[in-house]
């Protein structure tokens, strides 16, 4: 038991570690932290106290419909990436070439799918988002990937439409992050 939480911790850090290393890349993150962009500059949050607040609406949404998926990661990992989310902030951390740009964002997206399949194999209770999907695909009798991929177009306009600039990042993160999640699972890189 103790072993997983650890590994709960060390997957949703890396997985916050990832998700900051895109934003600042200014190609933008995954759709979920994409509107995290979104919350703090329309709400003059951080995207640490942004992360909180959708958790919260996420798990309450998903708790009505399905209790099964809570445990102790559910409510750890917003926990950490909300702390590791704004500790990276204090860094104030930005690349200044294109190159350097790209490398942060490609580097921030393998280290996000780390730590995101770090985080799921444990199988200690689902992240919000991931209950959320797990209750629509009940909901409405559709798959994971119909549902995932809804709800993160719905992130996605919803960032933008709260004041989240249009950028590239978070499409690259639909079609690449699945990928490279599934192949961290299957690899023997996650314990």
């Amino acid at each position: 038991m103790k072993k997983k939480i650890s590994l709960i911790i060390v997957g949703s850090a890396l997985l916050a570690l990832g998700a900051y290393m895109a934003q600042v890349s200014q190609f933008g993150s995954d759709p979920l932290s994409y509107l995290w962009v979104g919350m703090a500059i329309r709400f003059n949050i951080t995207m640490g106290q942004a992360n909180l607040i959708s958790a919260f609406i996420m798990l309450i949404i998903a708790y009505l419909y399905d209790k099964s998926f809570l445990h102790v990661g559910t409510i750890l990992s917003p926990l950490v990436i909300t702390v590791v989310f704004d500790l990276m902030g204090l860094t104030q951390f930005v690349p200044k070439t294109t190159i350097s740009r790209i490398v942060v964002f490609l580097s921030g997206l393998i280290i996000y799918a780390y730590g995101l399949a770090l985080y799921l194999k444990q199988d200690y209770g689902k992240s919000p988002y991931d209950g959320l999907i797990t209750s629509g695909m009940g909901m409405f009798k559709k798959s994971y990937g119909t549902i995932k991929t809804c709800l993160d177009a719905g992130l996605y306009i919803t960032s933008i439409l709260l004041g989240a600039p249009i950028v590239i990042g978070p499409f690259i993160f639909v079609l690449l992050s699945g990928m490279l999640i599934q192949w961290f699972l299957l690899s023997k890189l996650v314990v």
